[in-house]
């Protein structure tokens, strides 16, 4: 070939896009490389065999496909990842050199050469629906970003090996070095630890839960193909107790991270859970809910074993199978009845009123969460709960006396079973949730006000005594409540005195701070105790250190709070 011919060539090839060789060496090299070569779509080439010959090469790479979706691994997320027709244009040349074919030369001195060719949008569009293309690519349902247990056709608990797991359609990316030899003694102090320092309300149902938490994460591999998974719901009688923390402590172990998002408007909501879908994403923590949470796009979502929606920004759907657990954290949140037979309850209750006196030795934060000492050692702790459970012959909740969760009772007979097997109590016993929500800083000024003489250790109040109180000194004058369809309630007539709606609201908020620790006049602890029911009921102010007069039933430390809601 002459050197004009070459110049033209060149010439030729920059007009068209083709990729840049800079010397006739370096053209033979990327043509000579060791990625196969694969003549690209053109006049002569059908799309039908481009499409199976490149479907060949990337399906023996990390290119996977949810129902028709083509989708690759994120190792950074931990989590499959949608490619689009751009994407694809450069991804695919990570492991093919694409090519065209040209005749070039004058008369009979003619010759085929290979040009090194980049696909254009629309052949990588082409290339993504076609089913020849599609049907190469190997099904995939989810990233794990350790190795986690799962369950072998002979019925043998085992960690999944590292990279794809076709029994399973599981990718595991092995993060965390799991010691497999912890014993289980070892690894329940670990978790028991990580918790301790946590104020769960109850006398251990809510520990329970946030362990069965984790072990959902954990153990997601284990349960059968399309078992519901329970969500898990957070709530506090206060703010900074720790709920979104603790909703942390169950992902961030296992995952490296687990930020939190708000829960999305109504309108938005099908959005939202149709990428959570599309994305494989195996854990997702909506934030701060407020006001009723449910709604038929959650509720659906939350029991759903396989999942419809639209590609967004695309005409076409897809079905894949949903690997979604869901959290949600909020004081103010009212779950609906139906997302309360989906859900498990995690009831955290601050005794002090002033959340900064807590003293926490053992300082969590998403960081330590993450760090990588803190996983290997509590993934290793879960793991441990596991061979401790399948040695032992792998009782079920009828062995251990435990009711199944109605809605979840394959995850009930593997996850709530290993919770309750090794000690940290059965996560599936009904809940009463309770929180007081308004009025907080006027009630410190109530109970201040309320402080006992020096001369006596306790002072007792029925409820009249304390609503004159409320009227002399003009407590919650300006407090906002609003029914259960949002109207507002008025809680005093024009006299001063309680409504009947202010009556019942009052009742019930009162209730509400049982065993709250609140400053006295003089700076002292004073502790809030209900007593009795109905019109017997009395509310003591209590120095702290002296014990109450009557059976002390009420002391958070050995019972629950009274219920408490925001609506009149």
């Amino acid at each position: 070939m002459s050197p004009e011919e070459i110049k033209r060539l060149r010439e030729l090839a920059a007009e068209n896009g083709i990729l840049p060789i800079g010397s006739d060496d370096e053209l033979a090299a990327e043509l000579n490389s060791a990625r196969p070569k694969v003549r690209i779509l053109g006049d002569e080439r059908e799309l039908i065999h481009f499409a199976d010959d490149v479907g060949k090469i990337l399906g023996k790479h990390e290119f996977y496909r949810r129902d028709r979706m083509t989708v690759g691994i994120n190792r950074e997320k931990a989590r499959v990842e949608l490619i689009t027709a751009q994407a694809m244009r450069s991804l695919a040349q990570r492991h093919i050199v694409f090519f065209k074919e040209r005749k070039i030369g004058l008369g009979n001195e003619t010759a085929t050469i290979e040009i090194v060719k980049t696909m254009n949008v629309d052949t990588a569009r082409g290339l993504m629906e076609s089913w020849e293309f599609i049907d190469r690519l190997t099904e995939i349902d989810r990233v794990n970003p350790i190795r986690m247990p799962i369950m072998r056709s002979d019925r043998r608990i085992e960690l999944a090996p590292p990279g794809y797991y076709r029994d399973g359609r599981i990718f595991t990316l092995d993060d965390v070095a799991i010691d497999e030899t912890m014993t289980f003694e070892r690894g329940k102090k670990i978790i028991t630890d990580l918790l301790c320092e946590f104020p769960f309300h109850d006398d251990g149902r809510s520990r329970a839960v946030q362990v069965a938490a984790m072990m959902t994460i954990f153990c997601a591999c284990l349960l059968p193909k399309w078992a519901s998974r329970p969500g898990f719901i957070y709530t506090a009688n206060d703010s900074d107790a720790g709920k979104t923390l603790l909703a942390q402590v169950a992902v961030i172990p296992i995952y490296g991270q687990g930020s939190a998002r708000a829960f999305p408007r109504k309108e938005e909501t099908r959005k939202v859970l149709d990428q959570l879908a599309q994305d494989a994403t195996t854990t997702v923590i909506f934030d701060n809910v407020r006001g009723q949470l449910g709604g038929e796009d959650i509720e659906s979502f939350m029991s759903a074993p396989r999942w419809k929606g639209r590609i967004l920004g695309e005409k076409g759907g897809f079905e894949v199978d949903n690997v979604t657990t869901c959290f949600f954290t909020g004081n103010e949140c009212r779950p609906t009845r139906d997302m309360a037979q989906r859900c498990l309850f995690v009831e955290l209750f601050l005794e002090e009123l002033d959340s900064s006196a807590r003293e926490i030795q053992r300082q969590l934060t998403p960081a330590v969460l993450a760090d990588m000492d803190l996983r290997r050692d509590v993934c290793s702790a879960m793991w441990s709960l596991v061979r401790q459970w399948d040695a032992d012959g792998r009782p079920g909740c009828k062995k251990l006396g435990i009711a199944k969760m109605p809605k979840c009772p394959e995850w009930s007979e593997i996850v709530a079973a290993i919770v309750a097997h090794t000690g940290f109590g059965n996560p599936c016993l009904k809940p009463d949730i309770k929180s007081a929500k308004t009025g907080v800083n006027e009630m410190q000024e109530l109970v201040k006000h309320m402080t006992p003489d020096e001369s006596v250790t306790e002072e007792s109040w029925n409820f009249s005594e304390i609503m004159h109180e409320v009227k002399t000194e003009g407590f919650f004058e300006n407090l906002e409540v609003h029914g259960r369809k949002g109207d507002s309630q008025e809680l005093f007539d024009s006299e001063g005195e309680p409504t009947p709606a202010g009556k019942s609201f009052f009742g019930r908020f009162f209730a509400s701070f049982d065993g709250r620790l609140f400053s006295g006049k003089s700076g002292e602890r004073l502790r809030w105790v209900v007593q009795g029911k109905g019109n017997q009921r009395k509310y003591l102010v209590v120095r702290e250190g002296v014990e109450a007069v009557g059976s002390g039933e009420n002391i958070p430390s050995e019972a629950s709070a009274s219920s408490a809601e925001p609506e009149a």
